[in-house]
């Protein structure tokens, strides 16, 4: 169930350790005074949190058996876009340390995702919404 969600999240994982331990590797004790990749990291951090709180959400309202098509459409449309901005921090984060070499493999391994229709999962959910004439999740 889901396995293509957790699989995402897991890779946004992955690429942080990468980055973090590609920072300390680099700057060692410094580390605190890069601000900008610590930025970065943060970033990446509270995107994944956000992303695997969704994912779990979903995965135990499923497990009480109640329909959530709406609330599935809402956790994918967060993951698709939370891979755009892990990436953009990630890659942000991996230029500041001239990490060239390590930036194609990482992302080639944080880019396996699986096409997601976006534009039809936000008129769902906005079609609920109006009908509702409130938010209704």
């Amino acid at each position: 169930m889901f396995t293509e969600e957790r699989r995402r999240v897991a890779n946004f994982k992955k690429v942080i350790v990468t980055i973090l331990k590609l920072a300390v590797e680099k700057f060692k004790e410094r580390l605190e005074s890069e601000q900008e990749i610590l930025m970065n990291l943060s970033d990446m951090v509270i995107e994944t949190y956000n992303a695997e709180s969704a994912l779990l959400r979903i995965i135990k309202m499923t497990g009480t058996n109640k329909i959530c098509e709406l609330q599935t459409d809402i956790m994918q449309t967060y993951l698709y876009d939370a891979w755009y901005r892990i990436h953009k921090a990630g890659l942000d984060a991996l230029n500041a340390l001239e990490a060239n070499d390590k930036r194609m493999p990482l992302f080639n391994e944080l880019n396996k995702v699986s096409l997601f229709n976006s534009k039809e999962a936000r008129r769902r959910i906005a079609e609920k919404m109006i009908e509702e004439k409130k938010y209704c999740f």
